[in-house]
């Protein structure tokens, strides 16, 4: 297999622009087939945009962009794309079995597969209830269905665990994680990183449509702050007082009524000898092992690009 076979979508320069405004700019992503790639950023980042330029629906100012070895948006990416960007448009009067019945005649995909994707998001029981009386969970799941009706290469879902309950995204991260099978790419917008964490091999941010980083979830650990250590003691405030002063710290915050100390965590010891010496209470001293979530909030609010040069890459 070729560097290109086994490349599932690449950017080069992607940039789309709205009149003055710049909704995305420069991007360079490179996507392997068979990996489920996290695509993160903050509310107006460009993700949607940047899904929408993969499938045709919006059209980019410069650049270019292919998925599946073709063009992006043209009916040879296309054949093997299946998206979920937003939210499912669907016939509510008609039932999740009708409604896959009617998109299968359109993509010329045979009826038995109605079945099979049916069964696929665990919707094969409510297949024959009215699309207007399932649950949130219930409409993104057959919202997927629709989407693999093809037995796409690409799956393209944008926030799909959007307004579910912890149930229904405990679900939802279960689907993701079994679409890898037969090699199948997955690209995956969201939220929620705690969900992204688990399901992911890689994971890029963008903010205000550039990308700042890109990686696997412990590349961008590395790229980010140490994680340090996390103390529980009795006085926090005071705890962060005395720290401050120990030369290897670099850095000290109270964060949910626990100290967070930035220092190699060998320093563990002087830390917990200086507080117990002070007449401070440790009840817990551990390693702090940083969340994609802390790493995603030190990149989008400490590296907010400024001017027209994209941001460095953070392991590219």
């Amino acid at each position: 297999m070729s560097d290109g076979d086994d490349i599932a979508i690449r950017t080069s320069g992607l940039t789309k622009q709205y009149g003055p405004e710049t909704g995305v700019f420069d991007l360079d992503l490179c996507i392997r087939r068979g990996e489920v790639y996290g695509f993160l950023g903050p509310n107006g980042a460009g993700k949607s945009t940047v899904m929408r330029m993969l499938v045709g629906l919006v059209r980019p100012t410069s650049g270019t962009a292919t998925v599946l070895g073709h063009r992006a948006g043209t009916r040879s990416s296309l054949r093997g794309v299946g998206a979920l960007i937003e939210a499912p448009a669907l016939y509510p009067h008609l039932s999740g079995r009708d409604n896959l019945r009617i998109l299968a005649g359109y993509a010329s995909v045979p009826a038995a597969r109605i079945a099979e994707v049916l069964e696929e998001v665990g919707m094969a029981a409510k297949a024959d209830v009215a699309f207007r009386a399932y649950s949130l969970g219930m409409k993104q799941r057959l919202a997927v269905a629709a989407a693999l009706l093809k037995d796409p290469a690409l799956l393209i879902l944008d926030e799909p665990t959007n307004g579910l309950d912890p149930e229904g995204m405990a679900g939802m991260r279960d689907l993701i994680t079994g679409l890898r099978r037969d090699n199948r790419t997955v690209l995956l917008s969201s939220h929620l990183l705690a969900e992204v964490e688990h399901v992911c091999d890689r994971v890029s941010v963008i903010r205000r449509g550039r990308l700042i980083a890109d990686g696997t979830v412990a590349e961008l650990r590395r790229g980010a702050d140490e994680g340090g250590l996390s103390v529980t003691v009795d006085s926090p405030e005071r705890a962060a007082e005395l720290v401050r002063r120990l030369p290897a710290v670099r850095s000290v915050a109270v964060v949910d009524g626990e100290l967070r100390v930035v220092v190699d965590p060998r320093e563990a010891a002087a830390v917990n000898r200086l507080l117990v010496v002070n007449g401070l209470e440790v009840s817990e001293l551990r390693k702090h092992v940083l969340s994609l979530e802390d790493v995603f909030f030190d990149l989008v609010e400490d590296r907010q690009p400024t001017g027209p040069e994209p941001m460095e890459v953070v392991n590219r």
